[in-house]
C-alpha cells in the first residue's frame, strides 16, 4: 500500500528524531556559540545535512516545538552531567569557576614577584540583549527560571545595593563631566582575541538600565572572593570612583588597596584631567592590558540579540549561559598563544622602545625625575584649569579703570 506524502513525512521525522537526535542537537548547541545569529531552531530541521529526508517537509509548528523541547532536554542532561563531573573533581563549590578562572593568576609560582595589582577585571553593561516584556502581570507561557547557572548573580543579591548611593549635590568643582565613547561593533572576532570569561558574573538589568546597584554588586563579589589589591576597569570608572566611595563598600574598597580606572579605548574620549588620573597609560604596573575585554565579548554576544528578543526569560538565560560556556571553551584553547604574543610584545618594548626613550632623554637633557615632575605639574594645571587665579580679577578691574580715564 502506497504511503501518502503526509505519512512519508511523519515517518522521516520519526527516523530523524531517533538515531540522529543527539548528533543533531549537538550541532545546534555548537552553532549557538559559533554563530548565534543563525541559531534558529525553527530552520535546523530543514537545513542540517543529517536530516536530508526531512528537507521536503513544509514548516509545521509542532515539528519546531518538538525540536525545541528536545533541545531543552538535551541541555538539561548536559548540565546534570557537567554538575556530576564537577562534583567528582571537587569543582562544585559555589564560586569555584571564578576562584579558578585564570590559571596564571590563580596558580602562583614559588618566589613569584608580587605584582602591583593582584588581578585586573572589567565590568560594563550591554543593552543589546533586551527581551520584550509581557503586558502587565500576565502569567502565561514558559514561566521557568534558570537557577543552576554559575554565571549569574541573583537579583536578590543585586537588590541589596539598590538606592544606597545618593547623587551628589551639584556644586562648583574642578571635576569635569565625563563622556562615554560610543561603542563600536566588530564584524569578526578572532579566536585568540579577548580573554576567557570564567571570572565573569552576569545579571539581568531589569527595565531601568545600567543602575549603580549592578556594578556595586559585582564589586561586592570581588571584595568577597578576590585577593586584595585588584584593579577594576569601567568605561565611566572616573565617575564611579566617587560612587564606590559613597557606598557601603567604600571603606572596604580602600582598606583592601583596590583601585579603579577607565578602559584604554574609552579613556581617550574622556578629558585630559580624567586621562592623567584614570587612563591605563599613566597607571604604574598596568602592563599591556587594554582592559577592553568586554568589547570583544559584546561584539560576539550581540549576535544573540536577534534570537533572544522574544524568548522566554528561561530560554534567554539558557542561551546566554550557553554562549559564555562556549566562549570560555574557545578561549582556553589559546592561552599559550596569548601569553607568547604578550611576552614577545613586552620584550620588544624593553629592547627596542626602551633604548629609544633613553636616547631621547639624553638628547633633551632630561632625567626620570623630570618626567615625574612634569606629570605632577600637568595634573595640577588641569585641576585648576577653568578657575580664575586669585588676583586676576583685581588686575583686570584695574586695567578697565585705566581705559576709562
Amino acid at each position: 500500500m502506497a504511503l501518502t506524502p503526509s505519512e512519508k513525512n511523519n515517518n522521516a521525522l520519526r527516523r530523524g528524531l531517533g538515531a540522529e537526535t543527539f548528533k543533531i542537537l549537538a550541532e545546534i548547541q555548537g552553532s549557538a556559540g559559533a554563530c548565534p545569529d543563525d541559531m534558529n531552531i525553527g530552520t535546523h530541521s530543514n537545513d542540517l545535512d543529517e536530516w536530508e529526508d526531512l528537507s521536503s517537509i513544509p514548516y509545521h509548528r509542532q515539528y519546531c516545538d518538538g525540536l525545541s523541547n528536545a533541545f531543552d532536554i538535551y541541555l538539561s542532561i548536559l548540565r546534570i552531567v557537567d554538575a556530576r563531573v564537577a562534583q567528582e573533581l571537587g569543582r562544585d563549590g559555589e564560586n569555584w569557576r571564578v576562584l579558578n578562572a585564570c590559571p596564571p593568576c590563580t596558580n602562583l609560582l614559588e618566589d613569584e614577584p608580587t605584582l602591583r595589582f593582584s588581578r585586573p577585571f572589567v565590568l560594563n553593561g550591554n543593552n543589546s540583549l533586551k527581551r520584550v516584556g509581557l503586558p502587565g502581570d500576565q502569567q502565561v507561557g514558559d514561566l521557568r527560571t534558570l537557577e543552576d547557572s554559575d554565571y549569574y548573580i541573583s537579583n536578590n543579591f543585586v537588590n541589596r545595593f539598590a538606592n544606597e548611593v545618593k547623587k551628589p549635590q551639584p556644586a562648583p568643582s574642578s571635576k569635569p563631566i565625563y563622556s562615554e565613547a560610543e561603542k563600536t561593533t566588530l564584524e569578526f572576532v578572532p579566536d585568540d582575541a579577548g580573554d576567557p570569561t570564567d571570572g565573569t558574573y552576569t545579571f539581568d538589568m531589569v527595565q531601568l538600565g545600567e543602575l549603580a546597584k549592578y556594578p556595586l554588586a559585582i564589586i561586592a563579589k570581588c571584595l568577597e572572593l578576590l585577593p586584595p589589591g585588584f584593579l577594576l576597569a569601567y568605561d565611566i570608572g572616573c565617575v564611579f570612583d566617587g560612587t564606590i566611595d559613597r557606598s557601603s563598600l567604600g571603606a572596604l574598597f580602600k582598606e583592601r588597596d583596590c583601585h579603579i580606572c577607565v578602559n584604554a579605548f574609552h579613556g581617550y574620549s574622556h578629558n585630559f584631567l580624567c586621562q592623567v588620573q584614570y587612563h591605563p597609560n599613566v597607571i604604574e604596573g598596568m602592563g599591556l592590558e587594554d582592559l577592553e575585554t568586554l568589547e570583544w565579548v559584546f561584539s560576539s554576544l550581540n549576535q544573540l540579540a536577534s534570537v533572544t528578543r522574544y524568548m522566554s526569560q528561561h530560554r534567554r538565560r539558557v542561551f546566554i549561559d550557553l554562549f559564555f560556556r562556549q566562549w570560555d571553551d574557545a578561549k582556553y584553547v589559546n592561552p599559550a598563544n596569548m601569553l607568547y604574543n604578550n611576552y614577545t610584545q613586552a620584550l620588544h618594548i624593553i629592547n627596542v622602545d626602551g633604548p629609544e626613550i633613553e636616547h631621547a632623554k639624553m638628547q633633551f637633557n632630561v632625567c626620570e625625575g623630570d618626567l615625574e615632575k612634569w606629570k605632577i605639574e600637568e595634573k595640577a594645571y588641569l585641576m585648576t584649569l577653568g578657575k580664575e587665579p586669585e588676583g586676576h580679577g583685581l588686575k583686570i578691574a584695574y586695567i578697565e579703570r585705566l581705559r576709562e580715564l
